[in-house]
């Protein structure tokens, strides 16, 4: 047995070593079961190697993405943007002008006019707020005339002149802010050219929109007011050419090639016309946008050429993009007017004047065969998914056609009381048009003869002996 002169552990020694390396463990497992909690109660604690956190977007990033998404042509998403980027930052004039600018031109794609008015009272609250913000923006006050006389065209009265002098103060005022011969001068100028023919100064705003386009010829803006400015005077090729060079910087826009249509057939070159439309239902199919507008617009077209049938084909897609505008549903209505077909006619018609329930609605599209489903049964899966209400029009400019139509078509199928209403509202707004107030006296002289001929048709009582 060999000594190595060390000591055998025994006695209290040993066993405070043993208590020591207990504690040391309790230690641990206290520490571990601390990160457990901290980690999957509280998370306190993260694990290693996570990615850093997203970064908050910018609002500049926002307005980049609303600047793409309105060369793609999806206004409703470039305002979203838009949106995001004044929300990260309300008082930045520049952001809240964009704004207003992109929902004054999303107006032009909203079908009716209460949509068309709202949308428009959303940029006017933008170009205000974008004028509040910095007064002394040039850029700010040009985009408020835009949105100011755009609103203009939809009102009537005081309230459509008052909008014009705001739009024409603001447009003055921008031009007086601009350093002179600059590209926000010119837009400026435009703008005012766009107020002036809203104005009927036609020679006035051809000089101002002249000299804009001289000195921003990269500038969408300015070639299209340039263009709407040509089409007002009936210069229908040169509005053709400038709406042409807006589509070209920016060609992703549906509405220029609508007024490019347009100009074209009232060029009765409806072939151009429809070539044109057609490129705005395209561009709207590759983003996923339901616009109406371009259907109408077909529609029109081969109504003109005496095409009824494919006429209210058109019309009919356009309507189911938008069963509960009014509007649409006069037009099918004059379409199957002018087709002779009298009796869908006054059906059609009757909702656009006088207002339809939703079931009304419903039992319209299927009986008409507008949309595959069964007028019988109210359970149809495919008429389930139609009929909307349609509020009644009151008689204007935009519902005149219609107004016109549903008289003409009540006193050719006999119904001149109701035929009546209408022709009497006509005399009582349109007195000074001889072209109404002929539609007026033919229908009353149909129903007048109607009526005589029905009475020498009567056979009379014999006297009594």
């Amino acid at each position: 047995m060999q000594l190595s002169g060390q000591q055998m552990p025994f006695g209290r020694e040993d066993r405070r070593s043993g208590l020591r390396r207990m504690g040391g463990w309790l230690i641990l497992i206290g520490l571990g079961l601390l990160v457990l909690y901290l980690r999957y109660v509280t998370r306190d604690i993260q694990p290693l190697f996570l990615p850093d956190p997203t970064p908050t977007r910018t609002a500049q990033s926002f307005a980049e993405e609303g600047k793409t998404y309105f060369s793609a042509g999806d206004l409703a998403r470039a305002i979203e943007a838009y949106q995001q980027a004044v929300a990260l930052v309300p008082e930045d004039s520049q952001l809240l002008a964009e704004l207003a600018r992109i929902q004054t031109y999303y107006s032009a794609q909203l079908a009716s006019a209460a949509e068309r008015a709202a949308q428009l009272t959303e940029a006017r609250a933008s170009a205000d707020a974008a004028v509040a913000a910095n007064p002394d923006s040039a850029y700010a006050h040009a985009i408020r005339a835009f949105a100011y006389d755009w609103s203009a065209t939809e009102e009537t009265g005081a309230t459509r002149e008052g909008f014009l002098t705001e739009g024409l103060n603001a447009a003055v005022r921008a031009s007086q802010l601009a350093t002179p011969n600059t590209s926000i001068w010119a837009l400026a100028a435009a703008f005012q050219a766009e107020v002036l023919v809203d104005q009927q100064r036609f020679v006035e705003a051809q000089d101002k929109v002249s000299t804009a386009v001289a000195l921003a010829p990269d500038s969408m803006d300015v070639h299209r007011v340039a263009g709407a400015v040509w089409q007002s005077t009936a210069l229908y090729r040169q509005s053709i050419d400038e709406y042409l060079l807006a589509a070209e910087i920016n060609p992703n826009l549906t509405f220029l090639y609508i007024q490019i249509g347009a100009n074209y057939r009232r060029l009765e070159d409806e072939e151009a016309a429809l070539e044109y439309f057609d490129r705005a239902v395209r561009i709207n199919k590759q983003l996923g946008i339901q616009d109406p507008g371009p259907y109408q617009a077909i529609a029109r077209t081969y109504m003109q050429m005496g095409e009824f049938f494919i006429a209210a084909r058109n019309m009919e897609k356009a309507l189911l993009i938008d069963e509960g505008n009014a509007g649409y549903w006069g037009l099918l209505g004059v379409v199957y007017y002018r087709a002779r077909n009298y009796e869908s006619s006054e059906q059609v018609l009757r909702c656009a004047v006088d207002g339809c329930s939703a079931e009304e609605t419903r039992v319209r599209i299927c009986e008409l065969n507008i949309a595959a489903c069964d007028p019988d049964d109210p359970n149809d899966p495919v008429g389930l998914q139609h009929g909307q209400e349609i509020a009644g029009q009151s008689l204007s400019d935009s519902s005149l056609e219609a107004y016109y139509t549903y008289g003409s078509v009540l006193a050719y199928n006999g119904k001149c009381d109701e035929a009546e209403r209408i022709l009497q509202a006509l005399a009582d707004a349109y007195a000074g048009d001889p072209t109404i107030m002929q539609i007026v006296v033919d229908n009353r002289d149909l129903c007048a003869a109607s009526a005589a001929a029905g009475a020498e048709a009567t056979p009379k009582p014999s006297p009594t002996p």
